[in-house]
């Protein structure tokens, strides 16, 4: 019965994965789902499974040799978009040890039945009551492999690759690894766990157009630095400045992983892993990562499956700072910005207006400055004579560096931030980066922005939103509508097709289809127009996969 779920029986990675709710759902979705399941992996064989609403999807890493099976703490893997993991860890806050342990003999016992021998991965959906489905066994390595690795040995003796090659080659369970398993009179079945590690993976895609995939030249890239004290940090990449990432392979860039003493450790230190990446040239999804860290339910460790449908109903609207975040940008911005030596002792105090000149605007005023730091006075100021102004707030700055082309590192009020200074545009307009956040900010003496604020007006929106843009670079495989067709509100308009995903753009309103200006089997870019419609009307598109 429904929701059932469809996926591809030759392959993970969520390709050709999709729910249905109903009998019209399943026959839209199964050809979508074969098409991609033949485009990944030279096979269009479905499975059709029971969908299990709200679970947490719980996997355990083995190695075995036939003979001996280990069995490594488990990770909890449940934050996906497009039913693809983007955020784990090890060990998982939902189960108790009870339920590790039972699922663990559970994993073990099928281990043994079969004689398996090599890596592996025992997947299952865990609900909160500690109720536990088996899904599948993967027989392989996966992605997330580096946070077992790190919680099983922090200092690096444990290497699951070496394993699964020593086991290929007849040599068995390298005994450094067999030596960490519980002997036979333990009640204990997994390896016990040290600290708490993470793993982000970092996409080429616009976490604010539905994770749409990005492609192009990496024109800046800069990993975080890897020396942090009392932590491990780890980036696993393929690529450089200057690597090309294309339309026709999977979009990660790389791994960040981190190991901490505790949980908060560990969320701490890939925060400010992820303060540190500079991405340019593509899109990338580092700020939606930093965002799920910041949300108090990923923090509780609440993240079922379907914990992204449930908290961006309406897509990533970008990091929003908070106002004591804004205010500590706000001193950087000015004690940063490239205006700051034209007018020596005149730049502060300023105003910053951060986002723009119409955004919200802050007077700076440093109070003081010596071999020990800088402090500075910070006050919002009010958008509109009827609205008060808000007290000033003292903030103290120390120990200001730059660690490369973009990234400075600094202590504001006695905590370690990181802040990118990303480029600027011919307006004058910088673009700083912080805690994810992508915020454009102005400088001002104080009779400027008087004069600015009295005289400018925001510009109205011209966007001609009568046409339906391509949200992604790809190829246009079928139009499900011609010149002259009237469409109703949600219907299907046509498919592009990026990175082997088939992406169905859809109407979000009625009108009449007057010009179609690509032909299918095309390639597409991003924003390209693919079709008017006739009656003025706002013509936009969703996507699905």
């Amino acid at each position: 019965h429904y929701p059932i779920m469809l996926k591809a029986s030759s392959g993970g990675g969520g390709k050709g994965m999709r729910i249905c709710f109903t009998d019209a759902e399943l026959k839209d979705n199964f050809v979508l789902s074969q098409n991609e399941a033949r485009n990944f992996f030279g096979d269009d064989r479905l499975l059709l499974e029971q969908y299990i609403q709200n679970p947490h999807h719980i996997e355990f890493q083995v190695l075995a040799d036939g003979d001996d099976v280990v069995v490594f703490p488990e990770r909890e893997c449940s934050l996906q978009r497009r039913n693809q993991k983007i955020l784990e860890e090890s060990p998982s806050v939902l189960l108790t040890n009870e339920t590790r342990q039972t699922m663990a003999a559970q994993v073990k016992a099928l281990c043994q039945r079969v004689g398996y021998a090599s890596a592996g991965t025992v997947e299952f959906m865990v609900l909160r009551s500690q109720e536990f489905f088996f899904l599948e066994m993967n027989t392989r390595l996966q992605v997330e492999h580096p946070i077992t690795e790190l919680v099983a040995s922090p200092v690096g003796n444990v290497d699951l690759v070496e394993g699964m090659i020593s086991i290929a080659a007849g040599h068995g369970i390298p005994p450094s690894i067999l030596n960490l398993s519980p002997d036979d009179s333990s009640d204990q079945i997994t390896v016990p766990y040290i600290g708490h590690a993470m793993e982000a993976r970092v996409y080429a895609e616009d976490a604010q157009r539905g994770f749409l995939p990005s492609t192009g030249p990496l024109v800046k890239y800069q990993e975080p630095s890897l020396q942090r004290d009392g932590m491990t940090i780890r980036v696993d990449s393929g690529v450089t400045e200057g690597s090309l990432i294309s339309q026709y392979y999977d979009p990660m860039v790389s791994k960040l992983i981190v190991h901490g003493n505790s949980r908060e450790e560990a969320i701490h230190g890939l925060k400010q892993a992820l303060d540190q990446y500079v991405i340019q040239g593509v899109q990338c999804n580092t700020s939606f990562l930093s965002d799920l860290l910041r949300h108090p339910r990923v923090v509780d460790g609440d993240t079922p499956t379907n914990f992204i449908e449930q908290e961006y109903p309406n897509g990533f609207q970008g990091v929003q700072l908070t106002s004591t975040e804004k205010l500590e940008l706000a001193a950087l911005v000015a004690h940063l910005h490239p205006e700051k030596d034209q007018h020596a002792s005149t730049v502060i105090p300023v105003v910053v207006c951060l986002g723009g000149m119409f955004g919200d605007a802050y007077r700076v005023t440093q109070t003081s400055s010596d071999g020990d730091g800088t402090i500075f006075t910070v006050q919002s100021l009010a958008k509109s004579e009827d609205e008060e102004e808000s007290p000033p707030m003292s903030i103290s700055m120390d120990s200001l560096t730059s660690k490369g082309t973009a990234i400075f590192d600094c202590v504001l009020n006695g905590d370690q931030k990181f802040i990118q200074v990303l480029g600027r545009s011919v307006m004058g307009e910088v673009e700083f980066k912080m805690h994810g956040a992508n915020v454009t900010a102005l400088v001002f003496r104080e009779n400027e922005y008087e004069l600015c604020r009295l005289h400018m007006k925001p510009a109205k929106d011209t966007h001609d939103s009568n046409v339906l843009a391509s949200p992604m670079p790809g190829t246009l495989v079928k139009f499900s509508v011609q010149e002259g067709d009237e469409v109703l509100d949600g219907q299907e308009l046509c498919v592009v097709e990026a990175m082997k995903m088939q992406n169905v753009l859809h109407s979000t309103r009625s009108g009449i289809v007057s010009k179609i200006f690509v032909e299918a089997g095309s390639s597409v870019r991003a924003d390209q127009v693919i079709l008017k419609f006739a009656q003025e009307q706002t013509g936009s598109q969703e996507q699905s996969a």
